[in-house]
């Protein structure tokens, strides 16, 4: 019995048959992740205390970072203070390049905090949206829902922020 051959593909062919099998084993392999991830999940949060205690352990993380920032603040604006009060004393004259330098010093250390409490606040707010997109995911699977069948999980970036 003799084999039926089909016909040779062109390169053009070839390449579409590449592309579409290609994309069929991404698929399956964006499929059996999405089902990793979401058993994963569930493993990890097996109900919503669970999920409300990871929640709150990584957001103290940052809120450690947040009280040591504001404390540093308080430091620095004590420390201006008396830079402040010998700065009254060359009112109308040049500050000494010493004093300057102190002052100097001091605003980049200000700014500097205050860019790190903005960053912090910024976190605080990707971890709280990235485990509300978490808790909505695993309400559906604690419903019932097979893993995978919900497709990929957005990222926390992904998502506007809700303000």
């Amino acid at each position: 019995m003799r084999a039926v051959k089909p016909p040779t593909l062109t390169a053009s062919e070839r390449a579409e048959k590449d592309a579409r099998d290609r994309a069929v084993g991404e698929a399956r392999a964006a499929l059996a992740d999405s089902v990793r991830r979401d058993r994963n999940l569930t493993a990890r949060y097996p109900n919503e205390d669970a999920h409300a205690r990871g929640r709150e352990a990584a957001l103290d993380t940052v809120r450690l970072a947040v009280k040591s920032t504001e404390l540093r603040l308080r430091e620095l604006a004590a420390e201006r203070k008396p830079l402040m009060e010998e700065v009254e004393f060359y009112k109308g004259r040049p500050l000494p390049p010493k004093l300057k330098a102190a002052l100097d010093a001091n605003d980049a250390a200000l700014e500097g905090r205050r860019s790190a409490v903005a960053n912090q606040e910024s976190e605080m707010g990707r971890i709280n949206r990235l485990y509300d997109i978490e808790l909505a995911r695993l309400r559906s699977l604690w419903g019932g829902a097979q893993p995978g069948s919900l497709g990929p999980l957005p990222t926390a970036s992904a998502v506007t922020p809700s303000r």
